[in-house]
């Protein structure tokens, strides 16, 4: 990272400017002063707290695994064509490793991975990474300040994550500068949802950001009860024509399925338990900062931030894309 920074590491308690700001070096951490806006210091908050509880292990890993399956399919032959071995890789969002420890595997060892986040997740992530011996640095700072020179990376991994910024758009581009020419960029986020799917999101959010990370996590346990007995129906229902008002298409559908998609995120997954369950619950509802966007507008947004989309990917929760710089 030293390289990278183009300045040598403080030790441990000691500080570092970097591009006009001061950073402090604490348990192997390189942390920033900075001041952040009210919805991304909720966002903060947020993730320290659900990072906090998360443990992913056994049915978890396999559950993260099989999402990268869905949204980003063949993900596992193409890790080392997308980072090349002594590729400098950002991982921009990182949360607790765990993303990057699923989806690279051992590659890891082949890369200089970064991995920066704004919320202290990233302590687990140090941690999640000494104890698998896997090589890495880490930065908590928010993605739209982060200390590194235009060019510095040849790969940048953030699926799930720029929907939790101030501005999806905004924190593309300025994503896409660390980039160096040819570089490649992998994303995942939030779908434009259906209009009473929005509606519930924004009711439920707006009801959540008046209560603690405690009292909203059990507020919505019935949510996920709710969920977990739809999904263990397990019926499907014949929807006989389509509904354009209500973006629902005809055809026949789980019923969990159709409430989950087009009414209300009552999330089920008869693999994890009932309180990972409900963490998934409270990482969509919780943060605030939580963009959905259409396949068009980040298509635009690449364009803008000179990023050439090279595979995409829609599915009904989320927009995937492989972009390369130009």
């Amino acid at each position: 990272m030293e390289t990278l920074l183009a300045s040598e590491l403080p030790a441990e308690g000691g500080e570092i400017a970097l591009k006009g700001k001061r950073y402090v070096m604490r348990d192997g951490i390189l942390r920033s002063h900075s001041s952040h806006s009210a919805t991304q210091a909720q966002t903060q908050g947020t993730y320290a707290y659900l990072w906090s509880k998360l443990e992913l292990e056994g049915d978890a890993r396999s559950f993260q695994e099989a999402w990268f399956e869905q949204h980003f399919p063949g993900w596992r032959a193409e890790v080392s064509k997308l980072a090349p071995a002594g590729s400098r890789v950002l991982d921009a969002g990182c949360g607790a490793g765990w993303s990057a420890l699923a989806f690279f595997g051992e590659h890891l060892r082949n890369v200089a991975y970064i991995g920066a986040d704004i919320s202290t997740a990233l302590e687990r992530a140090a941690e999640n990474f000494r104890n698998m011996a896997m090589p890495g640095n880490f930065v908590q700072e928010s993605l739209t300040q982060l200390p590194f020179s235009p060019a510095s990376f040849d790969f940048i991994f953030t699926p799930g994550v720029l929907h939790h910024t101030d501005s999806v758009k905004t924190s593309l581009k300025q994503l896409a500068e660390l980039l160096v020419p040819g570089g490649k960029l992998l994303l995942w986020v939030y779908r434009k949802q259906p209009p009473l799917r929005e509606f519930a999101d924004r009711l439920i959010r707006n009801h959540l950001a008046k209560l603690t990370d405690e009292e909203a996590f059990r507020d919505l346990m019935p949510l996920t009860r709710l969920g977990d007995a739809l999904g263990r129906l397990n019926v499907d229902v014949d929807v006989p024509e389509d509904i354009p008002v209500l973006g629902i298409p005809k055809g026949r559908i789980n019923l969990q399925r159709l409430v989950y998609y087009y009414f209300v995120k009552t999330f089920y997954n008869d693999s994890l338990s009932f309180e990972r369950a409900n963490m998934q619950n409270f990482d969509w509802y919780r943060p605030l900062n939580a963009h959905t966007s259409t396949l068009e507008e980040v298509q635009q947004w690449c364009a803008l931030a000179g990023l050439t989309v090279e595979w995409h990917l829609t599915t009904p929760s989320g927009i995937s894309a492989l972009a390369r710089k130009k």
